[in-house]
């Protein structure tokens, strides 16, 4: 049983997790043996416990809140494994020993993780956030494709460091804030708190896995505090803050967003 800050929705995040290691065991055999599925602890539960909370703030829950926050850890899932693939530098380069850090395995791993987040849409009756999540993913392709470009010229500058992580990882964290209060058929004011919220949460987030400045990160975790004080005040919104200090706050480590 988890326990700590994510202690309230430990069932349900149970279920996208069990959701998900369903999906990964193929004819083929366990995706993990084909690319690297593994992710720390807060990459594990971050974006699944976003949705979860976001959508309890309006008395939401069920089969598909569960099913959006294992859309949303799909897509995390395979866009890490596409940007994590190496590079290749010569036609002649065998590939590796363990296919998981080869280039050919990975792709495709990622790209069945891709086609389950459309099954899961169907699965979970939200089709209508098909668009919506598709324009994600297209902006954090957008983020990769900056980063490769920015890692190619040689260009680490704040601005295009702070470019890449509003597409890579804020995108993400932002839609799926706004989607969560969208199932709970919250007000467009309600709906518009909650994505500042994700977007600024996933620059914090952002910033610190990039080693950047943690002042900066601190400005943006401020902002995002200040999303989640438009709304109204619930159990699950002093959750969300719980979550936002144990990435950000000065007084717990980065790591321990979640105990147990």
């Amino acid at each position: 049983m988890k326990a700590g800050v994510l202690e309230a929705i430990a069932p349900e995040l149970q279920m996208v997790e069990e959701k998900i290691a369903k999906y990964c065991r193929v004819r083929s055999g366990y995706l993990g043996e084909f690319a690297h599925l593994t992710v720390n602890s807060i990459d594990r539960y971050l974006r699944p416990a976003c949705v979860l909370l976001s959508a309890r703030l309006f008395n939401q829950g069920g089969e598909k809140v569960v099913a959006l926050a294992s859309i949303i850890q799909l897509i995390f899932l395979a866009a890490k494994i596409h940007r994590d693939v190496p590079e290749k530098t010569s036609d002649n380069q065998a590939e590796p020993l363990d296919p998981r850090d080869g280039t050919q395995l990975p792709v495709l791993v990622g790209d069945y993780l891709y086609g389950r987040f459309f099954t899961t849409l169907c699965e979970g009756g939200i089709l209508d956030f098909l668009k919506p999540l598709a324009d994600i993913i297209c902006k954090i392709n957008e983020g990769s494709i900056l980063r490769l470009k920015a890692e190619a010229a040689g260009d680490f500058s704040e601005k295009t460091m702070l470019s890449i992580i509003e597409q890579e990882t804020a995108s993400l964290l932002s839609g799926a804030c706004r989607l969560s209060s969208i199932l709970g058929q919250a007000s467009a004011a309600d709906q518009e708190a909650l994505s500042a919220f994700g977007h600024n949460l996933g620059m914090a987030y952002g910033i610190l896995q990039e080693n950047g400045d943690r002042d900066l990160a601190g400005h943006f975790g401020a902002l995002a505090l200040a999303g989640l004080d438009r709304l109204k005040e619930c159990a699950s919104l002093q959750e969300l803050r719980q979550v936002l200090d144990s990435l950000v706050g000065k007084q717990k480590p980065l790591a321990r967003i979640m105990v147990g």
